[in-house]
């Protein structure tokens, strides 16, 4: 099915950077490029984004748009009001709200500089509906299609977009997907009341809200009971959930790559033989890096034999080192690592830091067992990738907050991310599973990690739009 199509997020599919002054691309970070990348290939369409560096503005102003199957077109915002649009209430506000990541007694505080930051907020989502406006009119124009444009909106930094786009074209459908979890009334209900309700009226303008999981989807509708009463069946957004899949066919050509051999040989030096417990993820709060260490070091105590054959290997993409929390973090995730390895005398951790896709495939090929135990999360694609690629039936220890967990809870190990020693325990139990089990368990996992593709997941979104 073919639709003109126009996606909207923070972030686009590619940055860039200058190498001897030539713009070079790579590919973008994060869980939104590898949903949207391969359903966007299938489909074709615009993306747009906001440019993120100045390399990124470099390409915008000189019109490095093509991605091949589909446009890219970045916006060059004010860099103000994009570092309060962005910094100071998304990810410091909804971020953390949607994540619960407040510690209560200290934050958040809403005072004049943080109303200022909101100011901007809402001034971004403007320009990005003015420019989904304007390049649904130059698709209408060109297109031979009788179909009107679609919008799709992305995640909570534009979350005032849906209203703001029924307000200038009502005609043109607009869906809303949240790639995060959705935030507990206790939690939304810390926020300023008049951001509360421009929130839920802006989601909730929307044709379709789509969310990952029953659980985030009821609590958007909790939200907008509690903030938009108002709004009736007949114009309420239509509420579904559509779990996200990685696409297997690009995922194994990648993982197949020149690159990905030549990481996993470096891997395996650092692995010298030893079994791996991997984790990959950004270094963001919301994974729980330091509980994770805590675990692993916890089971190395307490099973001193396991120390010569099995070695923790983390790598991490350093993420939003521009708010002192995340730097703050990442050091600490850095410091427990030393602590764990001076303290048992051995190299029980392997801690790298680098934006390294081929390094991640390459860790998710050779893992013994996998470690995913954010303590909030959307989705979560590594627990679907890495048992898509792995070689070894890999286990996954899962947090059951995790989003993923609501699909894949009777093929791993299920624990509460706080819980420390119940980690230690599952990754015991996961480094000493029966081969039988592992590979009953790996093949079941395999099976529903391929069942919600990205050009699926897509196309059903836009059918409940139609």
């Amino acid at each position: 099915m073919q639709y003109p199509l126009i996606v909207l997020s923070n972030r686009g599919p590619l940055s860039w950077s200058c190498v001897n002054d030539a713009l070079v691309s790579r590919r973008g970070a994060g869980g939104l490029v590898s949903a949207l990348g391969p359903g966007l290939t299938a489909t074709g369409g615009t993306w747009i984004a906001a440019a993120q560096s100045e390399s990124d503005r470099r390409a915008a102003k000189e019109g490095q748009q093509d991605n091949g199957p589909y446009q890219v077109r970045l916006l060059t915002l004010d860099a103000a009001e994009q570092e309060q649009a962005l910094h100071e209430i998304s990810n410091r506000i909804l971020w953390f709200a949607h994540h619960d990541l407040w510690n209560r007694p200290y934050g958040p505080v809403f005072d004049a500089k943080t109303h200022a930051a909101w100011s901007s907020y809402r001034k971004v989502n403007k320009l990005f509906a003015a420019a989904a406006i304007k390049e649904a009119r130059h698709l209408q124009s060109t297109s031979s299609s009788a179909r009107l444009p679609v919008v799709l909106v992305q995640d909570y930094h534009l979350a005032l977009v849906p209203k703001l786009l029924k307000q200038l074209a009502p005609e043109i459908p607009v869906g809303h997907f949240s790639h995060t979890p959705f935030a507990h009334t206790s939690a939304f209900s810390v926020l300023p009341s008049d951001w509360r309700q421009e929130l839920a009226e802006g989601m909730g303008a929307a044709d379709l809200c789509s969310f990952h999981t029953q659980r985030w989807a009821a609590r958007f509708r909790a939200i907008l009971q509690q903030e938009a009463p108002d709004l009736t069946p007949g114009i309420a957004p239509k509420i579904e959930v559509h779990p996200l899949s990685p696409d297997p066919k690009s995922l194994q050509v990648a993982a197949d790559s020149p690159k990905v051999r030549a990481e996993r040989a470096i891997l395996e030096k650092h692995l010298k033989g030893r079994r791996a417990v991997v984790r990959v993820d950004r270094a963001e709060l919301s994974k729980n890096i330091i509980r994770g260490i805590d675990s692993y070091t916890e089971l190395m105590r307490r099973r001193p034999d396991l120390l010569s054959s099995t070695a923790h290997l983390i790598l991490v993409n350093p993420s939003r080192l521009t708010l002192k929390e995340y730097r703050e973090y990442l050091h600490h995730c850095r410091q427990t690592a030393e602590k764990a390895n001076d303290e048992l005398g051995e190299e029980i951790i392997i801690f790298l830091e680098d934006d390294n896709f081929p390094r991640s495939l390459a860790a998710f090929l050779l893992a013994d067992v996998f470690i995913v135990n954010p303590i909030s999360d959307g989705m979560n694609l590594v627990a679907k990738e890495g048992p898509l690629l792995n070689e070894k039936n890999a286990p996954v220890v899962l947090s059951t907050e995790a989003g993923a967990y609501e699909e894949l809870a009777e093929m791993c190990l299920g624990v509460n991310p706080y819980d420390i020693t119940a980690t230690a325990k599952a990754i015991e139990i996961a480094l000493e599973m029966p081969e039988n089990e592992r590979e009953r368990r790996a093949q079941a996992l395999r099976h529903q990690a391929m069942a919600h593709p990205p050009g699926q997941w897509l196309t059903a979104q836009l059918e409940g739009l139609q």
